[in-house]
């Protein structure tokens, strides 16, 4: 018999996205969905894992069900084979350069004038 104001049932939208607490307290996942097996009417809960993969936990499994769902066993988590790779960011281009027609200097290819001499360079790129 259930303690007064206790909840006798739940609505299995309640335990999607719940997480998923192992019994060693470490976060394994969360709720994607609850699963009942048809004949025999045998509870799971279908997590979807830290580690990228999917997992059925039985019900026996569960220790207790309240903000999160608590394991009453310890849950391994897949350690991905692969290392993580992360783009390497490419360097911005050099700035484009010219030389100056008067004092040969390299200059910036949309300068207007030549900051060494001064001389007005023609902007051939336009």
């Amino acid at each position: 018999m259930s303690k007064k104001g206790e909840k006798t049932s739940i609505s299995s939208k309640e335990f999607e996205g719940k997480q998923v607490i192992d019994a060693n307290g470490t976060l394994v996942g969360n709720v994607k969905e609850l699963i009942i097996s048809i004949p025999d009417g045998a509870v799971s809960l279908f997590v979807s894992m830290r580690d990228g993969s999917e997992s059925k936990i039985e019900w026996s499994n569960i220790k207790s069900i309240g903000d999160v769902v608590l394991l009453n066993k310890e849950v391994e988590l897949q350690k991905s084979l692969t290392p993580t790779l992360r783009p390497i960011p490419t360097p911005p281009p050099p700035p484009l350069t010219i030389e100056c027609p008067n004092c040969k200097s390299k200059i910036p290819a949309k300068a207007k004038f030549c900051p060494r001499c001064g001389f007005q360079v023609k902007q051939e790129w336009k």
